[in-house]
């Protein structure tokens, strides 16, 4: 794993954007001091990681979305109740390496309140929750409890694990703070102590949508050259930004009014997503494109994605112990405790993300949880006909909300 300077936490995989991006008339940004602007720079190694760790799964192209922002905002919070030892790892694996408590929980803080304002045509929402077990006695450390109020707006909730109606209680959340895309409850058996999850939702037009009627079918060439037939999204834009290289095309679309856009990572004819993936690892990308008329073939589609093997994954790819080597529960002492003095023990926990592309805009949702053509001069053409890279940016900040691979397999 590389080693990290600083980084941040939300969202989604995270690339910063360069200075060179081209301005935009929308003004609207996430304040950042400059310690924080260091989070949202180094943070785009944690989301480049994600990318290749679940590349990696399968050795090949395959259809896969995840919220580096959702899985930033659950460990942000554990880190907190970490003992120094479990805190370090974690801090490494998100590329906080080096950086203090107060120093990520203010800038998880200051994008939980500044994301949801930034742009008036986007909808973004990022929830936390702790629910704790009142048939164990598990309860938090006052100081904790004003921490993640104060940091990551969470009101704890007491519950009795033992009723059936846990299942319905989490579903039920999970559901309403990613409006609907994910149906998903905690399963039992429960944990003794507390269940802790996150939810990110995003939605957003295309500040240029497209038109439904020039949509067409055709075929999308996977990377083993079988073929299968999708439905494109197809405009001739007047000024797209993209930018090419011998290893990529990338296309980048504005959303809402401009503070948050769509990035779509195609591998140059000869070239394989791992090839785009070595290339956003460098660190360089978003770089400048420049503008002019573009004729763009997208696919439109429909991703869910459940990892609930994401501990081991997290494990062998980043070399920490997100649980002990043994199986047995990695320990958060620092948050609260028990009737028998024992605080937080974590052995799984699951990732599932969702992303609906079409010719309106983008729609995604993601939970963290632990449980138990010829068209004259000067055309260019940016045809997703076969697997690409794509990510959710905010602009200013770089911050990355989600990403993933689409590789010819969801509609």
């Amino acid at each position: 794993m590389k080693k990290y300077i600083l980084t941040f936490l939300l969202v989604i995989c995270v690339f910063a954007c360069d200075r060179n991006r081209l301005d935009r008339d929308d003004k609207s940004t996430i304040p950042l001091t400059r310690s924080e602007q260091a989070y949202a720079e180094v943070s785009k190694d944690f989301a480049s990681e994600l990318l290749q760790m679940y590349y990696d799964k399968k050795g090949e192209a395959y259809d896969f979305v995840f919220s580096p922002i959702s899985l930033q905002m659950f460990f942000g919070m554990l880190g907190a109740a970490a003992s120094e030892e479990q805190a370090t790892q974690i801090n490494g694996m998100l590329g906080y390496e080096g950086a203090s408590a107060d120093g990520i929980n203010s800038f998880c803080k200051k994008v939980l309140e500044t994301s949801p304002k930034l742009d008036p045509k986007v909808t973004v929402e990022v929830a936390n929750q702790w629910w704790l077990n009142s048939a164990t006695g598990f309860q938090l450390y006052p100081a904790f409890a004003q921490m993640l109020k104060e940091y990551y707006q969470v009101e704890s909730e007491t519950r009795d694990f033992s009723e059936e109606s846990m299942y319905e209680i989490t579903r039920s959340w999970i559901k309403s703070h990613t409006r609907g895309m994910i149906d998903f409850g905690c399963p039992p058996p429960y944990p003794r102590q507390c269940i802790l999850a996150n939810a990110s939702y995003f939605k957003a037009d295309w500040k240029d949508p497209f038109d439904q009627e020039s949509s067409v079918s055709g075929d999308f060439t996977r990377e083993d050259g079988s073929t299968t037939q999708v439905s494109y999204m197809t405009r001739l834009f007047d000024k797209a930004e993209l930018y090419q290289d011998g290893t990529l095309q990338s296309l980048f679309l504005p959303l809402g009014e401009g503070a948050f856009q769509m990035e779509f990572y195609l591998p140059q004819e000869g070239k394989k997503v791992q090839d785009v993936i070595s290339a956003l690892q460098a660190g360089v990308f978003p770089k400048k494109g420049e503008l002019g008329t573009t004729d763009v073939y997208l696919p439109s589609f429909d991703l869910l994605c459940k990892n609930p093997a994401i501990v081991a994954d997290l494990t062998n790819h980043f070399h920490v112990s997100v649980r002990d080597s043994d199986r047995s529960p990695a320990k958060y002492p620092l948050c609260g405790e028990d009737r028998e003095g024992v605080g937080i023990e974590i052995n799984d926990f699951v990732h599932l993300a969702r992303i609906i592309v079409n010719e309106k805009g983008t729609e995604a949702a993601a939970v963290t949880m632990n449980f138990k053509v010829s068209m004259g001069p000067g055309l260019r053409f940016f045809h997703a006909t076969r697997p690409f890279v794509f990510i959710i940016r905010e602009v200013s900040s770089g911050i990355v909300f989600f990403s993933g691979v689409y590789a010819g397999g969801c509609q």
